[in-house]
């Protein structure tokens, strides 16, 4: 103890200076008002538009919360202050900065008064709180197109012009024009025709009439990107769910479409009556095509519009018929009529056709030769006309167990020794039998590229275009369960001028536009898709659908901008 205790007085001799000396002082620094921000919200409201902000006047102490003049925001429905009485309140604020009376709910039917407590800075501020019921100053063109013809503009709103791409004459006629919710537009081309073929100015004032903008619409033949789609510029235009077309009974049982100039027709298996919906909106037509008992397993359509479709290999009779109609109101007549000797062939569970069947094209359907082998069947037509009713097969060195049933290839020519692509949800011996794009030298069907997909849903669509000197390949891949399967019920599409196939585009994103998402099933594992260029050359009009699912459309261009 004697030892210990003149060490410790030692310790407290030198620690007492250092006790004595006087920290740095802390100054705090505001990034921004007391008030940072205050909103309102609608009680039992779960929508994305309830959520409206307060404009905060710091100079005048005002704190105006905008409301829209509609409400929902996209409804004819006027809001009025009486809905306003018991609204949810909050508000942001700068550390050590409280408000007085607290927030909770707050009548924006009348004027309120808020205190900004500031214990920083030591101030209290008083705020007028109230509502504004506010018309929209939105006033945009927001699409504009010649349905009937397939036309669309292109709206710049750097420069506020709309560019009708047309090399063909329009004349005067209506236009189907859509602007900001609450606007008018003068003229208004809806309902008055105007001539296209001049210049035409249109204004669209927006709901609080005083905001406007002039377009000018002009005729025009833009210029092109170098090759292929200008990137970025793939929109959805349209879907519908199959269910909801009048005339379809089972959506599950499409199986098929066809792109024509009337309209799309589609193929419902077992029907005699296949309904009709435009091809620029997918709205429903009165139109109905009409064809034989028994004949329509599969439907899709050539470069010409021209209605195809077949029947599915007969185990009893061998038959493979497929028919051709040219337009809604002709007769099919039969375009091949084959007598199938392989007694598994699955023939005409899907075909593709490249060209047009009125001048020179390839007919290819998967199926299964002699001994099981998986094969391509190919007919060729030259200047309109069948060379012959017996196919040429193409053997292919897929595992036989569901090649032809979910399987599809086309060709990039009219000639069999074009390249050739094949999907398939038959193995491919590659070592690890994995599901494939598969890419042929047509030549000599040695393989040029591949692409390993996603194993636990169908891969079994094939379609090719070429678009503004580009070759395109696209294919789907769908779900045929009733449960949900992750990374399923999508379209892609690759640039081939690449020379592979590493990089896809997404046409269609995962787990949207199936069946299961659409509360159906695609039990059959159908879906198509069909690229279908403009005439103009200006546009590629991406067609699917999936069974049991929706149908719709995606539009890309080659403007350049």
């Amino acid at each position: 103890m004697k030892n210990i205790l003149p060490v410790i007085i030692l310790a407290i001799t030198i620690l007492a200076p250092l006790s004595c000396q006087k920290p740095d002082e802390f100054e705090a620094v505001r990034s921004s008002s007391a008030l940072v921000t205050f909103s309102a919200k609608f009680m039992y409201d779960e929508s994305d538009d309830n959520n409206f902000k307060g404009e905060i006047d710091y100079e005048n102490h005002i704190i105006n919360v905008v409301f829209p003049y509609n409400y929902p925001v996209l409804s004819d429905n006027v809001l009025t202050k009486d809905v306003l009485k018991k609204m949810r309140v909050q508000a942001t604020t700068e550390n050590n900065v409280i408000i007085e009376p607290p927030l909770l709910f707050m009548d924006l039917s009348k004027d309120n008064v808020i205190t900004i407590v500031d214990k920083l800075e030591g101030t209290r501020t008083d705020y007028l709180v109230r509502a504004e019921i506010r018309k929209s100053a939105e006033c945009s063109v927001t699409s504009f197109n010649f349905g009937d013809l397939g036309l669309s503009g292109v709206i710049s709103e750097e420069t506020n012009t709309i560019s009708i791409v047309a090399v063909e004459e329009i004349g005067v006629q209506k236009a189907d024009v859509t602007i900001s919710h609450g606007a008018s537009i003068s003229p208004d081309p809806r309902v008055t025709p105007l001539n296209w073929e001049v210049g035409q100015t249109l204004t669209v004032t927006a709901q609080n009439g005083t905001d406007r903008t002039v377009y000018t619409v002009v005729k025009s033949v833009p210029e092109k990107v170098a090759a292929g789609i200008r990137p970025g510029s793939g929109v959805l235009k349209w879907t519908r769910k199959l269910s909801t077309i009048e005339g379809i009974t089972d959506a599950k049982n499409v199986h098929g479409m066809a792109i024509t100039p009337e309209g799309i027709v589609l193929n419902q298996q077992g029907s005699t009556s296949m309904p009709v919906i435009k091809a620029s909106d997918g709205s429903t037509l009165d139109s109905k095509f009409t064809l034989p008992s028994g004949t329509n397993y599969f439907m899709t359509s050539d470069d010409s519009g021209n209605i195809l479709f077949c029947n599915y290999r007969s185990a009893a009779s061998g038959k493979f018929v497929l028919y051709k109609a040219g337009s809604l109101t002709e007769t099919p007549e039969v375009l091949i009529n084959y007598t199938d000797p392989h007694a598994y062939s699955k023939l005409g569970w899907k075909f593709s056709v490249t060209g047009s069947v009125d001048g020179d094209a390839l007919i290819s359907s998967c199926c299964l030769a002699t001994g099981n082998i998986p094969s391509v069947a190919v007919w060729t037509i030259r200047g309109g006309a069948l060379e012959s009713s017996t196919p040429t097969y193409i053997s292919l060195t897929h595992d036989f167990n569901n090649f032809a049933k979910w399987s599809d290839a086309v060709f990039s020519g009219t000639s069999i020794d074009s390249d050739l692509f094949v999907c398939s949800y038959a193995k491919y011996p590659n070592g690890s039998n994995d599901r494939y794009i598969l890419w042929f030298d047509g030549a000599s069907v040695t393989e040029k590229a591949s692409l390993k997909l996603w194993n636990n849903s169908v891969l079994q669509t094939a379609a090719y275009a070429s678009f503004n000197g580009s070759p395109y390949f696209a294919y789907s891949n769908c779900n045929t369960f009733t449960w949900g399967v992750s990374n399923s019920d999508w379209i892609k599409m690759h640039d081939l001028s690449t020379g592979n196939l590493d990089s896809p585009l997404e046409v269609i994103p995962a787990k949207i536009y199936g069946g299961q998402p659409a509360g159906s099933s695609n039990a059959n594992g159908f879906s198509d898709v069909l690229m279908v260029p403009s005439e103009n050359g200006y546009f590629l009009n991406v067609y699917f659908y999936f069974a049991g699912g929706y149908i719709g459309m995606v539009q890309y261009d080659c403007i350049k901008k």
